[in-house]
């Protein structure tokens, strides 16, 4: 990163939990690394409609991921596609196959300004980087953009956008504009304030037994080093 600060982290993919991060560890310039978070993911997605009448846990009933994490592309992601195992049935371990495909991206994108002075006359001013890693997973009409960024100031800031299409038996009807529900829904990135995210603290992985880890890092030189641990 531009700072000279480095991120490393494990990336796993768990059925139901999605993109799992672990053994997350900051590295100040010219410091030792600093362990933060030993697991990291979502907990759960609560969809309530409008009218109280219905409400879906998608984490917990759906899941982020298996056949529900789809593949990525350059259109979604202008920064490093990195593939992963992923079960076609379940954790994979009974059903199904194992399919190597590119769910991962990881983009060094500009946070704006870090600093500047013009006190004595010359400008003095800088630009900071941050580190986005965001996964794209589909349940039922929508899609969701799990995206967590580290920052170079060693903060941590998850979100989640919702995209895809708008569901016709829970938004339309013929009074209410039926030919109008195929309309794309924009994404939105928001904080997740409300949504469930558990962070585990302390030793452990945090990441099932049969997924391979990959070990992730936020070099100087800002690119994205990813190495199979």
């Amino acid at each position: 990163m531009t700072s000279g600060a480095t991120w490393s982290m494990c990336f796993s993919v768990d059925p139901k939990l999605g993109m799992v991060l672990s053994d997350i560890a900051f590295a100040p310039p010219a410091s030792e690394p600093i362990k933060l978070i030993s697991s990291m993911s979502l907990a759960q997605l609560e969809v309530p409609y409008d009218d109280g009448g219905r409400s879906t846990s998608d984490i917990t009933t759906a899941g982020f991921g298996g056949p529900n994490m789809h593949s990525l592309t350059e259109i979604e992601c202008v920064g490093e596609l990195k593939k992963h195992p992923i079960p076609t049935i379940g954790d994979g371990t009974k059903f199904g196959t194992i399919e190597e495909r590119p769910v991962l991206c990881g983009d060094m994108v500009d946070a704006g300004l870090s600093y500047r002075s013009a006190e004595v006359g010359e400008l003095l001013a800088k630009r900071k980087d941050d580190w986005q890693l965001s996964t794209i997973s589909k349940v039922g009409w929508y899609e969701y953009i799990n995206q967590i960024t580290f920052g170079a100031d060693g903060t941590i800031r998850p979100s989640l956008g919702a995209t895809g299409d708008l569901s016709p038996a829970d938004y339309s009807d013929a009074e209410h504009g039926s030919r109008c529900w195929r309309r794309r829904a924009r994404p939105c990135l928001q904080p997740l304030a409300q949504c469930g995210l558990e962070n585990r603290l302390g030793p452990g992985r945090g990441n099932r037994a049969e997924d391979r880890a990959v070990r992730l890092q936020a070099n100087r030189q800002g690119r994205e080093a990813f190495t199979d641990r």
